[in-house]
Formats: C-alpha cells, structure tokens, sequence
C-alpha cells in the first residue's frame, strides 16, 4: 500500500504514531544523558595474598578481629584466621520507578487502537549525589582458622561455631586446623 492510497485521516494517524515513536525515543535519550550515574562501592576482588586492594584491607581488618575474638575461647590457644571474601559493603541507592501508558483509540470509522507503554528508572539524587537507601555488607566466602588447640575436638566445634556465628555463614564455609606447637 503506498502513501497516496491512504486517506486523509489515516495519514494523520500515521502521522502522529510517528511523532510519538520519535518524541519517545528522543525524550528516553535526554533523560539517560542528564541523570547522573551512581556507582555502587563495588570492588573488584584482590587476591589475599599480594594484598593490594579493598577487599584485602577489609579481609585483613576481619581477619584480626575474628582472631582476637577467637583467642577467648576456652582453649583455643594461639589462633590465626584467614576471611576470603567475595566482596565488599556496597552501597544501594534510591531508585525512581516510572511508567507510562499512552493510549489512543480509533473512531467509530473502525481506526485501530494503539497503546503505548514507556517505563524508565533513574537514581535519586540530591545535591547532584546519590540518595543511599542502604549498605549491603560484605559477603564472606570462606573462612580458614588455625588454632593450636585445635587437637581438642570440642575445642574445633567451638571455634568453628563461634566463627559461623560472628561471621553469619553457614559452619560448612568455616574449616579449622591444628596450629604449629599443638600437643
């Protein structure tokens, strides 16, 4: 069918869808190009054993709490920990959900109806920064401690306990050993 065969008021209608499609991916443009992006505080995992990086200064700072906190268990003895971590606190931001329905319906001439549905999301901001809603803590992977104490198997339950416990991990992530200068 060629433009000519059209009628007068199907070209307008033709038209118009026109316009909307071009006004609707011109203001989706617009909006992506003024809304400032919020990065989330991710990093990317470093290995613990260069140590370079957040995620190993964050494993490091748990590492010598946990042990600290370890070292009071009865029996325990002299304890070493090492926290791999699969990344750190990330920050989540606010988030403006909009959606629009625009709907235009034919004439008793027997014109079809046309729906359109445009949804977007953009991040809150105020003062040009992010709106944090929340901080998302980091997510532990494993957990290795070393006790010389350890040979006590009462001693291995406690410390393995207090470990999924203080970390809020499943004890099937937490694995003790024996420590050097057990009896």
């Amino acid at each position: 069918m060629s433009w000519n065969a059209l009628k007068p008021r199907e070209k307008a209608l033709v038209r118009y869808l026109l316009l909307a499609v071009v006004a609707g991916l011109l203001l989706m443009s617009i909006r992506s190009l003024g809304a400032p992006q919020a990065a989330a505080a991710a990093t990317t995992a470093t290995s613990p054993v260069t140590g370079k990086g957040a995620l190993a200064s964050e494993e490091a700072t748990i590492d010598a709490d946990l042990a600290g906190i370890l070292g009071q268990v009865a029996g325990a003895g002299a304890v070493h920990v090492r926290v791999a971590l699969r990344s750190t606190d990330q920050n989540v931001y606010a988030v403006d959900h909009t959606t629009n329905t625009t709907t235009t319906q034919g004439s008793a001439t027997g014109e079809a109806t046309t729906t359109q549905n445009q949804a977007s999301e953009q991040t809150v901001t105020v003062n040009n920064a992010a709106l944090p809603v929340d901080v998302q803590g980091a997510q532990v992977q494993s957990v290795l401690v070393v006790a010389t104490g350890a040979t006590d198997p009462a001693v291995a339950a406690a410390l393995a306990r207090a470990t999924a416990a203080a970390l809020g991990v499943p004890l099937y992530e937490v694995v003790v050993l024996t420590g050097e200068g057990s009896k």
